[in-house]
């Protein structure tokens, strides 16, 4: 038995998971540890109005490299990482100065909910943009070369900086909320960059200089990651179109943001890292040609065992946690949490997942089946909004969400079931 548990702990599987959550875990901590004392300094409205500022941004986050990133798993030598990581970076640029227009002319012509934001979230679309894909651009480097440690400390910082910032600054209101996200971007930009730049792994600042690309270019990358890029909004409207659609109530979406916030908080210190670490391990078994179907069960079967005591935690006793931590104004947000959670949890362990359908090219059936969902959802919420409460609009929603993540779930491990049989009928 004592063999078989140093085996298990043994394997680059766990090991590197740990590495993984144990940033997670610290950071998750910092974030609780301080929303029990933002949900206190900041009213619901403030947080909506965040919200709203991190929803509608990450509308061009999703285009802001073409996807980019993702290939940068797979590239295969480092003058391909650097075109890679060129174009990435040329993209964002453009998308992040596009948004920035967008939005200014929204602020200044149109009656919509940008025209409510002070003029500090209006530069911040500019800036947020560049950040949050730079950001992401390096994490998948660091994914890339395996740098577990060192994506840790990016969480771990990012979590203290953003929390504390705001907290400093919480006479300012919503202002205070977002310096205190935009120094937290700031640092994890750059943490990861020097300390990429710093390893055996050479990038420069060379790299990140936008450059002037042929229309033919942009055209044909576009037309490359294009299932990558309409998951990507299809992923993000899944979750998110209630805070775009429900935006004239920033107290209903500061409700809906804690929320999410908090359910995601021990999925995604549970699943985020496992879904970094199966990504790259079904990567690895497909390039040698291994067998992935028991691999790909057992992470299953881990997360939901995972999932289910989470699943009746926040059902039986959401309400009473919401009131007792953040305080009696949040009570709502516990409601929300019990009607949300089953969804929310099947959407995390969906997220490892659907790896599956990157790997060996199959996003086209992803995107349909993903559409279909965001389709339904979108309908069933311009109808709510309208003619139901919001109780009613947040348990069709959930029911939609939940229907698709599990047909998802399902369809993936038939793609692996039969690339197993397809190494058997080789064998």
């Amino acid at each position: 038995m004592i063999d078989k548990i140093k085996k298990i702990y043994s394997s680059d599987f766990v090991k590197n998971n740990l590495q993984l959550i144990s940033g997670t875990v610290i950071a998750q901590a910092i974030n609780f540890g301080f929303n029990i004392v933002l949900t206190r300094l900041y009213a619901p409205e403030s947080w909506g109005v965040l919200s709203f500022f991190l929803i509608s941004c990450s509308i061009f986050l999703v285009i802001s490299s073409f996807k980019l990133d993702i290939n940068l798993i797979t590239a295969k030598s480092e003058k391909e990482i650097k075109r890679l990581l060129n174009y990435s970076f040329t993209i964002t640029f453009v998308v992040s100065m596009v948004t920035f227009i967008i939005f200014l002319v929204l602020k200044i012509f149109s009656n919509t909910s940008v025209k409510t934001l002070e003029w500090w979230w209006i530069v911040g679309y500019l800036v947020s943009t560049y950040l949050l894909s730079g950001r992401q651009i390096l994490w998948m480097l660091a994914l890339k070369y395996k740098l577990f440690s060192l994506q840790s400390r990016t969480l771990i910082g990012e979590a203290f900086i953003a929390n504390g910032i705001a907290t400093l600054f919480f006479y300012f209101e919503d202002l205070g909320l977002f310096i205190g996200n935009f120094f937290s971007q700031l640092f994890a930009f750059l943490w990861l960059f020097i300390n990429i730049l710093k390893s055996k792994y050479y990038i420069s600042l060379n790299d990140l200089k936008p450059k002037l690309l042929p229309i033919k270019l942009f055209k044909k990358i576009l037309f490359i990651q294009r299932h990558n890029i309409i998951q990507g909004y299809i992923d993000l409207f899944q979750i998110y179109t209630f805070t775009l659609i429900f935006s004239n109530q920033m107290s209903v979406i500061g409700y809906y943001f804690l929320c999410i916030r908090v359910l995601q908080l021990p999925l995604r210190l549970i699943f985020g890292p496992i879904s970094n670490v199966f990504f790259r391990t079904l990567f690895d078994k497909k390039l040698h040609s291994e067998s992935m179907k028991g691999f790909y069960l057992k992470v299953l079967f881990m997360c939901v065992a995972l999932l289910v005591p989470i699943v009746l935690v926040i059902e039986l006793y959401s309400n009473e946690l919401f009131q007792f931590v953040f305080g009696d104004e949040w009570l709502e947000a516990g409601r929300y949490a019990k009607i949300l959670i089953f969804w929310i949890g099947l959407d995390v362990i969906k997220t490892p997942m659907i790896q599956v359908f990157y790997l060996f090219k199959k996003q086209n059936i992803l995107n349909v089946l993903s559409f279909c969902s965001v389709a339904l959802i979108i309908i069933f919420l311009i109808y709510g909004k309208y003619n139901l409460s919001v109780t009613l609009v947040l348990q069709g929603m959930a029911l939609v969400g939940a229907l698709l993540s599990l047909i998802i779930i399902y369809t993936s491990f038939n793609i692996v079931n039969n690339y197993d049989n397809s190494l058997k009928a080789k064998n």
